[in-house]
């Protein structure tokens, strides 16, 4: 991890906070996710910071329409698409190395 970027480092720390992965996971199985809907995941606080951290890594974009009624919600980009691809081959891979650990 030497040559790792901070960049790197710190969006493999953001996919660790609490709420990140489910958010992301939400947002890839549904069509989009509105603010309320991603409530279930943990607090405002916690909803806010980690939408913005995924939208400044564009893994999720912002969508906000006011005609004729105001909407406002959130979908995966292409980027973000690919990562959790990775990011659940890193799940079902801690999950088949830690089905012998108790």
């Amino acid at each position: 991890m030497e040559n790792t970027s901070p960049e790197t480092r710190r969006l493999f720390l953001i996919l660790g906070f609490k709420c990140a992965i489910d958010i992301f996971t939400y947002l890839s199985t549904h069509e989009m996710g509105r603010h309320t809907e991603l409530r279930q995941f943990g607090s405002v606080q916690c909803i806010n910071m980690r939408l913005k951290e995924l939208l400044n890594y564009n893994l999720i974009d912002h969508h906000l329409n006011r005609n004729p009624k105001r909407t406002e919600y959130y979908t995966i980009t292409k980027k973000g698409k690919e990562a959790l691809r990775y990011i659940n081959s890193l799940i079902n891979l801690h999950q088949k190395w830690s089905s012998g650990i108790k």
